[in-house]
């Protein structure tokens, strides 16, 4: 059996990061490829589709305060995001960090 390690973000992703903190103040945190779970919780009912999406999604960059707190979720856009199963996961992420209250960008 072989495990290796692996870069946390790609190339593009990189790039992205790299426009963001040329945009953040320096009191904000950036924090790449975050859970859901781990920035928000299920406080009432979620149907089996959307729970099961909350838990196993990601965003792409998360901006956090001094506290940690959420402020912003940066999703990076490519052609990866043109197929229709993309945009559902796209919409889907977007439903659930509009009543988290999260803001959600979509950067090209």
């Amino acid at each position: 059996m072989s495990i290796k390690a692996k870069r946390l973000v790609n190339p593009y992703e990189e790039r992205m990061l790299e426009f963001l903190r040329t945009c953040v103040d320096e009191s904000y945190k950036i924090h790449t490829q975050v859970s859901l779970a781990q920035f928000c919780e299920i406080d009432s009912y979620l149907d089996k589709e959307l729970r099961n999406f909350f838990f196993s999604s990601s965003v792409d960059a998360l901006i956090t305060d001094f506290d940690y707190k959420p402020c912003l979720v940066v999703d990076f856009q490519s052609s990866y995001h043109d197929s229709t199963e993309a945009k559902e996961r796209d919409r889907k992420k977007a439903f659930l960090l509009n009543i988290a209250g999260v803001t959600l960008i979509f950067r090209d």
